[in-house]
């Protein structure tokens, strides 16, 4: 959410990009979100599995993210893509939900249901915010001038893979399936 809603054009404009052609391309972030929310859940009743769309959403946030870290180097149409992907994988928030719903007594749902998006809306504030102090941080570093602030951007983003990745570990690791 961080790149959608606030970092996302800045740092493409740095790039090069006008405004509304980074405008643009963020868009896809959100047309991903919306349609990988609904395209995850419907793969996990598909496949009968929270667990493959789960580690699925983590590849597809790694590989796009990585592509926009190297943006720089890229097409327009390619950036699309990948900012399209990290709003895919964003879907993993819809799949949360059906974790919860899984594990949890059918009376606690709701409060359940209602921590959880809090958490993922605290994330997002928090991750806004990291990012922000970051990239202050690495300009008091020395991170100076146009190719400074791009390398700012770059360093910052690599959260997002490094969390992805994390995330794939625990969810290869550590979820397990409910019997049905």
């Amino acid at each position: 959410s961080s790149i959608g809603a606030l970092w996302g054009v800045p740092y493409l404009n740095a790039l090069g990009l006008p405004t509304g052609e980074g405008a643009h391309c963020v868009s896809f972030l959100w047309i991903g979100l919306g349609l990988g929310s609904v395209f995850m859940g419907w793969l996990s009743e598909r496949l009968g599995s929270r667990r493959v769309p789960t580690l699925l959403c983590f590849v597809f946030c790694i590989m796009g993210s990585l592509v926009l870290i190297e943006a720089r180097y890229c097409p327009v149409w390619l950036v699309a893509i990948a900012l399209f992907l990290i709003g895919v994988s964003a879907g993993n928030q819809a799949l949360s939900f059906a974790w919860l719903k899984d594990r949890c007594p059918p009376h606690l749902f709701t409060s359940f249901s209602g921590l959880n998006n809090m958490a993922a809306i605290l994330g997002g504030a928090f991750s806004q915010l990291t990012l922000g102090i970051g990239l202050t941080q690495l300009k008091s570093l020395g991170y100076t001038g146009h190719e400074g602030l791009i390398h700012s951007y770059q360093l910052i983003f690599l959260m997002i893979p490094i969390s992805s990745a994390v995330g794939f570990v625990i969810a290869l690791f550590q979820l397990k399936q409910p019997e049905p």
